[in-house]
């Protein structure tokens, strides 16, 4: 009978070679769980999980290759040589064999880190190492003496991932918090900043109406000192049917006729002018005075405390130079609230007397310089100059205060007589002319005192 030959399969395609690359690519140490979630081990450092995975991957290959030699499988001449490549102890425990060199090239690390990793296996009961006579110490690596029955590490993990989200809801409510008193605070300083501009333009609306309803006031004072239905008995009223002509008679007024005006209006103007009156300043120093009255006595400043400012700079300056300092102090717009009158009129004073020959300070050694026979009469000259014209000015004010009077008693004697009415024209025109002149001539001659 024939035999039946065998079939054969189909070619199939052949594998690829296996590489000396590939195979070290597939080549893996093993990772015991116990190093990772066990609540003792897992504490360790990283270096020493991997030393650990190290030596006991090495001891295994040890143990197999003991076993083999001792099986027969790989051949020893002798027992020398048994002896030599077997790695079991006279114990009969398996060690494995590796020096710190090999050991500080896997961890690339020094010799004092790797001594460091070694105890901390010691401490942990996973290394015990014994020297030898001649070749590097044998290590013994052990198995874990206690485990924990039942890990934890689940719970544990989601206790983690509890407070980190808890920590994370914490940072975003502070972080909200921050913003919301940070949009707070900017709208506050903007409502802060819309409230002061408010306040600051009713404040100076506030200003602006007080100024007019001043300035309204003051014209209607002026109206009231010339109004020709005014009544006062020294002047005939412009309603007499015996004088029908003299429509203007009422504007004619003196000096006293308007402080009577003013009296009835101002009173405690009147009583501080005539407080101004009775004392011994020179006659510069009390028209100034009275010029400003309204605001020394707007910022409390009596006639006492002017008098001894005075008296001190007295033998300093003169009085011309003393009213004016005065009145610049007084009407600077700087100074509407006047708080200390000694404190200001000592700045100006000052300033002004700092303005005089430079040759009268003393020189930075202290010593005074000489100053010119020349230069000190003409300082005499200038003073004596002052003086007369002080003199002068008082002489021509009395006497036009004299005639002003006379003018007066003059115009009441004549009303008192019966008039016809072309002498009363006469006379009214005569009146109003002079007194015209007169008015001109006093304060053309105030204006060049206060200038000088």
């Amino acid at each position: 009978m024939a035999r039946k030959k065998k079939e054969l399969p189909e070619q199939m395609e052949q594998g690829k070679k296996i590489s000396g690359r590939k195979a070290n690519s597939d080549r893996y140490y093993q990772l015991y769980e116990f190093l990772l979630f066990d609540p003792t081990y897992k504490k360790m450092t990283a270096e020493a999980k991997m030393l650990y995975v190290f030596l006991r991957n090495k001891t295994t290959w040890c143990e197999d290759q003991t076993e083999k030699i001792e099986s027969g499988e790989i051949a020893v001449r002798d027992e020398r040589e048994r002896r030599t490549k077997s790695y079991r102890d006279e114990h009969g425990d398996i060690y494995c064999i590796s020096d710190n060199t090999e050991l500080e090239y896997m961890l690339n690390c020094a010799e004092k880190t790797l001594i460091g990793y070694k105890t901390e296996l010691q401490l942990y009961g996973l290394l015990s190492e014994e020297p030898t006579q001649y070749g590097p110490n044998r290590l013994y690596v052990r198995e874990p003496a206690e485990l924990a029955e039942r890990w934890v590490h689940i719970n544990e993990i989601n206790e983690l991932r509890a407070e980190r989200k808890e920590a994370t809801r914490q940072r975003y409510e502070k972080l909200k918090e921050n913003q919301r008193l940070k949009k707070e605070a900017a709208e506050k300083e903007k409502l802060d900043k819309l409230r002061k501009k408010q306040e600051a333009a009713e404040k100076k609306k506030a200003e602006r109406a007080a100024e007019a309803k001043n300035k309204k006031a003051q014209e209607s004072s002026n109206e009231a000192t010339f109004d020709p239905n005014s009544k006062n008995d020294s002047y005939p009223n412009s309603k007499n049917d015996s004088e029908p002509n003299c429509k203007n008679y009422s504007k004619i007024q003196s000096n006293n006729l308007t402080n009577n005006l003013i009296s009835k209006n101002k009173p405690n103007l009147s009583l501080y002018r005539d407080e101004v009156d009775q004392t011994d300043l020179p006659a510069p120093v009390k028209e100034s005075i009275k010029e400003l009255s309204e605001r020394l006595i707007a910022n409390n400043i009596s006639i006492l405390q002017l008098s001894n400012i005075y008296n001190i700079y007295a033998d300093k300056m003169n009085a011309l130079a003393f009213a004016r300092e005065l009145t610049k102090a007084v009407t600077n717009p700087k100074n509407e609230v006047i708080h200390d009158i000694d404190r200001l009129m000592d700045t100006y004073l000052t300033n002004y007397l700092k303005k005089g020959i430079p040759s009268q300070a003393p020189n930075k050694n202290g010593r005074t310089e000489m100053v010119p026979e020349w230069l000190k009469e003409k300082k005499h000259l200038e003073n004596q100059q002052e003086e007369a014209s002080e003199s002068d000015f008082e002489e021509e004010k009395r006497k036009l205060e004299q005639e002003l009077r006379e003018l007066d008693q003059e115009l009441k004697s004549k009303n008192n007589k019966p008039k016809q009415p072309t002498p009363a024209e006469i006379a009214q025109a005569q009146y109003d002319a002079r007194q015209e002149e007169l008015a001109k001539r006093l304060a053309k001659y105030d204006k060049s005192v206060l200038a000088n």
